[in-house]
């Protein structure tokens, strides 16, 4: 996951989902008609899933998760080890298709349902002195 945490594509999809700002598609089954999950992927994408908006912290953890799931398969064990970049080229495409293709910050209007505001305006206000001034760090 270390490849992808500097991907703006990857920030935003972190962001935007455990805010509730983005709705993410439903899973895709692969050839053995077993989920297939994104390198990366931290949220539920399970119809209606009570805790689609919860940070999973690893892929494995979600695994976990999506197997509680009613009706799912999904390949027997945890998933480990070093990935590929063909995969890491392949989750970043998936990524920034959330996004319709347009970064933050660009002058384009982004995705249905997805916030423009930088997330530092959410910040709390920094420290002051007791004279007022600012604290320099």
């Amino acid at each position: 996951m270390a490849a992808l945490l500097k991907h703006k594509w990857y920030q935003w999809y972190l962001r935007d989902v455990e805010a509730g700002r983005l709705e993410l598609p439903e899973y895709e089954e692969d050839e053995d008609d077993c989920l297939y999950f994104y390198y990366g992927e931290m949220f539920c994408r399970i119809p209606d899933c009570s805790k689609a908006s919860h940070n999973y912290k690893s892929t494995n953890n979600l695994r976990s998760h999506v197997a509680s799931h009613k009706d799912v398969s999904l390949h027997a064990g945890n998933v480990g080890g070093r990935v590929s970049q063909e995969y890491i080229d392949e989750a970043t495409k998936w990524y920034k298709s959330l996004f319709a293709g347009v970064a933050p910050g660009d002058s384009a209007s982004p995705a249905a349902g997805v916030s423009t505001s930088p997330a530092r305006d959410s910040l709390p206000a920094l420290p002051k002195k007791r004279d007022g001034t600012g604290s320099t760090f």
